[in-house]
């Protein structure tokens, strides 16, 4: 089951696809740490992930070096708020998506 949302009630849907990526973030709102899911369709090589704050600043980056993982992210020591991510990779395919940290 996927879960979407920035409120307190989320609702179990599929998760961000786009471009031949899917991408799910969990939990949704999160208080702390969250994970984000990603599957990349072929063909893949690499990528980026970067997260970004409600105004615009880079908060957190890593590359991306395989089709499907699991990314730990490091949100525990940010402040609350509305979060941006964009997963893309080398040859331009992407997906967006927004967290919110209580």
């Amino acid at each position: 089951m996927y879960a979407k949302g920035i409120g307190s009630n989320s609702q179990a849907i599929n998760p961000q696809s786009e471009s031949g990526i899917q991408a799910l973030f969990y939990p949704n709102p999160t208080f702390g740490n969250g994970i984000l899911a990603y599957t990349i369709e072929a063909p893949f090589v690499k990528g980026e992930l970067k997260f970004y704050d409600s105004f615009g600043k880079l908060v957190y980056e890593t590359s991306i070096n395989k089709a499907s993982d699991q990314i730990k992210i490091p949100l525990e020591s940010y402040s609350n708020g509305l979060y941006f991510y964009t997963l893309q990779t080398n040859i331009g395919a992407y997906v967006n998506g927004k967290i919110r940290k209580m």
